[in-house]
C-alpha cells in the first residue's frame, strides 16, 4: 500500500469530508493549458481564500495548544508495494536558483547531525535554517488535520511550499483545503514562537489539481503577516529553491511526522543520498526516493541541498518499505508554481 503522506479509499472519505465546505473565494488560473489535468507542467492553478478584516493578519485564535495536538495526518492511499527503483531520469524544466534568506537580524547558523536514514529530531527548531520549517494545520468539516512546509525566500517574503495534497484533494472532484489553512513555523511541543500564519492564497499544479498525478504532488500558499503584524521571511528566514538540477544529490529532509513512533510535536530530518526513481505510468518526471523512516504528517516537508535550497518535498511513501519516501523532481512544474506565488 503506497501512503501519501500518502494515495484510494481515505481519498474518499477527505473529499466527501470537504464536499460540505462553503468557501468565500476566487479561483485563480494563471497560463492555463489546453491540457490541464494530463500532467502538464506548465501552469498553476490557485485559490484565493476569504479573508475577514479582523483576519488581516493572519494569525488564527483558533489553533489552540489542544486543537493543534488534535490533528491528524492528512492521508490518502492506493493499493501498491514499493517498486524496484530505477536511476537517472533526465534533468527537466528550465533551471531556477533562489539563494536562501536568513531572518532579520540574522541568527546563527545551526550545525547538522551526521547523515542518517533514520530521522533525528531537530534540537532547536528556532534557529535558522531550521526556523523556516514548520507545521501546518487545516480544519476539515469533522477534523483537524496536519501537514508539514517550508518557508521559502521570494519577493513578497510570504510564500510557503508543501505538498500538493496538503492544499488540494486531486483529481477533477477534488477539493481545495482552505478552511483555516495556518502555517506554524518552528512549532514544537505546541509552542509557536514566531506566531502563526494563515494563508491568503493556496495553489499547486494542474498536474495534481487535475488529474492527481503524483509527479506533480506539489503545493504552495502565500500567507498574511502574523498577528505582531510581520512578514513570515522577516521572522524566520526563507530558504532558496533549485529546479532543473540532477537528481543525483545529498538531501536533508524535514518534516512533522505523527503517526507512531512520532507524535508530530518535534521537527525530524534525514540525511540520505538520492535512492533512484519510482516507475510511474503517469506523465511526466517520476518521483525520486530517499532513505528516510519518517511517517505520516511529514507530508509537504522539504529536501534541502547544498544546506539551502528545496529541491523536492515529502510526498509518500509505501507500507512494506518503511524506511524509503518519495518526493516530486522539482522541475518546470516546481518553477512555473514558485514563479507565480513569488510576488503575489
Amino acid at each position: 500500500m503506497r501512503t501519501v503522506f500518502g494515495r484510494g479509499f481515505v481519498a474518499l472519505l477527505v473529499a466527501a469530508l470537504l464536499a460540505a465546505l462553503s468557501l468565500s473565494s476566487l479561483t485563480i488560473q494563471a497560463s492555463a493549458s489546453a491540457h490541464l489535468g494530463k500532467g502538464t507542467a506548465t501552469a498553476a492553478i490557485g485559490k484565493r481564500l476569504h479573508a475577514a478584516r479582523a483576519n488581516v493578519r493572519g494569525g488564527s485564535s483558533f489553533w489552540t495548544r489542544r486543537r493543534m495536538r488534535r490533528a491528524q495526518p492528512l492521508t490518502v492511499e492506493v493499493p501498491g508495494n514499493a517498486p524496484s527503483t530505477s536511476q537517472g531520469a533526465p534533468k527537466q524544466g528550465t533551471p531556477l536558483e533562489v539563494p536562501a534568506t536568513p531572518p532579520a537580524p540574522s541568527s546563527p547558523a545551526s550545525v547538522r547531525g551526521p547523515a542518517s536514514f533514520i530521522a533525528h529530531r531537530v534540537d532547536d527548531p528556532t534557529v535558522f535554517p531550521y526556523s523556516t520549517n514548520g507545521r501546518i494545520f487545516i480544519q476539515l468539516n469533522g477534523g483537524l488535520a496536519t501537514c508539514s512546509g517550508t518557508a521559502l525566500s521570494s519577493q513578497n517574503r510570504s510564500v510557503v511550499f508543501t505538498a500538493g495534497h496538503c492544499v488540494n484533494s486531486g483529481g477533477p472532484r477534488g477539493h481545495w483545503y482552505g478552511r483555516r489553512w495556518t502555517f506554524v513555523p518552528a512549532y514544537h511541543d505546541g509552542a509557536q514562537p514566531f506566531g502563526s500564519f494563515r494563508a491568503k492564497e493556496i495553489w499547486s499544479t494542474p498536474g495534481w489539481v487535475g488529474s492527481s498525478n503524483f509527479n506533480y504532488d506539489i503545493g504552495a500558499a502565500v500567507v498574511l503577516r502574523n498577528s505582531a503584524g510581520q512578514k513570515l521571511d522577516n521572522v524566520v528566514g526563507g530558504q532558496g529553491i533549485a529546479t532543473g538540477r540532477s537528481r543525483n544529490q545529498d538531501f536533508s529532509a524535514f518534516g512533522y511526522p505523527a503517526d507512531l513512533p512520532f507524535d508530530g510535536e518535534s521537527l525530524w530530518e534525514c540525511d540520505s543520498p538520492y535512492g533512484g526513481d519510482d516507475p510511474s505510468s503517469e506523465p511526466g518526471p517520476p518521483p525520486m526516493s530517499i532513505g528516510c523512516d519518517m511517517t505520516a504528517g511529514s507530508s509537504g516537508g522539504g529536501w534541502i541541498i547544498g544546506g539551502q535550497y528545496l529541491n523536492s518535498s515529502v510526498s509518500y511513501g509505501y507500507d512494506n518499505d518503511p524506511i524509503d519516501l518519495y518526493g516530486p523532481y522539482f522541475g518546470q512544474a516546481a518553477r512555473n508554481l514558485f514563479n507565480r506565488v513569488r510576488s503575489r
